[in-house]
């Protein structure tokens, strides 16, 4: 398998790459008008690794390529192949391992989506950062422009209250790679983000990557402490941000500037109204981190209000999301919060714990027996009772392929 662009992104700034595997030819593009991207060895192994490793091929390209960062793309895949078993390590081939040539510059950057972890990262480095990266197709695809516009507005009024600056970076491989049955969530969006660093790294000497979880929850993730650092060269170095606290800590470290609340954007859904649509999982963990703090009245708009049977109801799509929910349950008993709340939030807490398990037990018998172990959860999705999250087709096809 062979990865090339060209010597640098056409007029309207967008950088096309090209993926061979025999006569097989699939593109993808990094697009930006705030910045001339520049196609490093190191990017463009990033960007392209995952479907390597997948395929089984040895990756080709052609010039030269950091040595720092060709010493320890063996490690990363090491660590990739432990993670996801239907990857395979594999060789990089055609390419010059050097030092990189590339001076070190001043700008700092952070990955910045509005969300409270990167929030509450510009906060601890606002001294230090000088650009909010916001990427278009990261979680919309690049073509929900009222839906990326309206989040770019809020990162770049974030940017001009802070004296930041703003580089939006748009792209579409995350749907590559979900075409080839890679899950982005669990599986590709840290490479995805290392490469667009490394597309920066002319002009940058440090980017911070915000954490999803604190130290207490290390599980595998694609943007990890142990391997987002292991992306940099020379010359950038990626640092992965925001451990030390979970997301309730979090919120409330944000709730001492009623501007910043306001500015949150959480809601990973197709809202119309309001920056966060309140009725997914992550739009209401956040209405319960910011009423255990005491600032639901001063946070983000949601179009619906926190209510309690919504909270019953809803969707916890993993095991690191429910203890962000029993994080919450423990906030909230603290703070006082009305019974018919917390009732609401164990009795969805104890549903997904069973829920789990079920799922574990599923893992140890034989393909009809774990039809059975579906029916009730169809049923309750039929009945109305599990909101289910609305996805792409594109994904939706990848996500099936990738399970089959």
């Amino acid at each position: 398998m062979r990865v090339h662009a060209p010597a640098g992104p056409d007029a309207n700034g967008r950088l096309a790459v090209t993926l061979e595997e025999g006569t097989k030819k699939d593109s993808f593009y990094f697009a930006s008008r705030d910045f001339n991207l520049q196609p490093s060895g190191e990017a463009l192994i990033a960007s392209a690794l995952f479907a390597a490793m997948q395929s089984g091929a040895a990756l080709g390209l052609a010039g030269t390529i950091s040595r720092e960062f060709y010493e320890t793309i063996g490690d990363i895949q090491d660590i990739l192949a432990e993670w996801h078993p239907q990857l395979a390590k594999v060789g990089i081939e055609g390419c010059q391992p050097q030092p990189c040539s590339v001076a070190p510059a001043g700008r700092v950057g952070l990955f910045f989506s509005a969300g409270v972890d990167s929030f509450y990262s510009l906060l601890k480095h606002q001294d230090e950062i000088t650009d909010l990266i916001f990427i278009r197709g990261h979680e919309f695809r690049a073509r929900e422009n009222e839906l990326l516009d309206r989040n770019a507005r809020i990162v770049h009024e974030t940017a001009r209250r802070m004296g930041k600056h703003v580089i939006e970076v748009e792209t579409d491989l995350r749907w590559l790679l979900a075409s080839k049955g890679l899950k982005w969530v669990k599986v590709t969006h840290g490479a995805v983000m290392a490469a667009i660093g490394l597309l920066l790294q002319g002009e940058f000497r440090r980017i911070y990557i915000a954490a999803t979880g604190n130290y207490a929850r290390l599980d595998p993730w694609p943007s990890h402490p142990m391997l987002d650092p292991m992306w940099g060269t020379e010359a950038l170095e990626f640092v992965h941000d925001g451990c030390e606290l979970n997301r309730v800590e979090k919120v409330a470290v944000l709730a001492r500037e009623d501007w910043v609340l306001r500015s949150l954007r959480v809601c990973g859904e197709y809202t119309t109204t309001a920056p966060n649509c309140g009725r997914c999982e992550k739009c209401i963990r956040t209405m319960l981190n910011l009423l255990a703090a005491g600032a639901l009245e001063r946070g983000p708009q949601f179009e619906v209000g926190l209510d309690a049977q919504r909270i019953r109801r809803m969707r916890v799509s993993d095991f690191h999301r429910l203890e962000d929910e029993k994080d919450n349950l423990h906030a909230l008993a603290q703070a006082g919060a009305p019974r018919a709340i917390i009732r609401a939030l164990r009795s969805a807490i104890h549903r997904w714990e069973r829920r789990f398990l079920l799922m574990r037990l599923a893992r140890t018998l034989p393909s009809p027996l774990r039809l059975l172990l579906r029916l009730p959860y169809r049923l309750l999705r039929r009945l109305g009772l599990i909101e289910r999250r609305p996805r792409e087709a594109g994904e939706q096809a990848a996500e099936m392929q990738g399970a089959s």
